[in-house]
């Protein structure tokens, strides 16, 4: 990985990927969950990507401590609220 190549990280593995909801929206992401040597200590984390509105946007989140529970419980509102968006009204000129 480019990350790792270029010193930033000691190691990085993707563990998986797959198509998700945003939360508890029905906006759909791809997510991959990355295990990424920081430090000599290993972090995991993940990045969700969608569009909307003809916009790319991607998220990283990366723990510290592998606790999906805890992840989850901070995440998911927030993933939510992005997936839950209607789509933007553009003003016509």
């Amino acid at each position: 990985m480019q990350a790792v190549k270029a010193g930033h990280w000691q190691a990085a593995e993707k563990i998986t990927s797959k198509t998700v909801e945003l939360g508890n929206s029905k906006r759909k992401a791809l997510w991959s969950q990355f295990h990424i040597k920081v430090d000599d200590v290993t972090v995991v984390s993940e990045i969700f990507v969608w569009a909307r509105d003809n916009t790319f946007f991607k998220i990283r989140c990366t723990n510290h401590v592998p606790d999906k529970p805890l992840a989850s419980a901070t995440l998911d509102p927030m993933l939510t609220a992005l997936g839950q968006q209607r789509p933007l009204k553009v003003p016509k000129e």
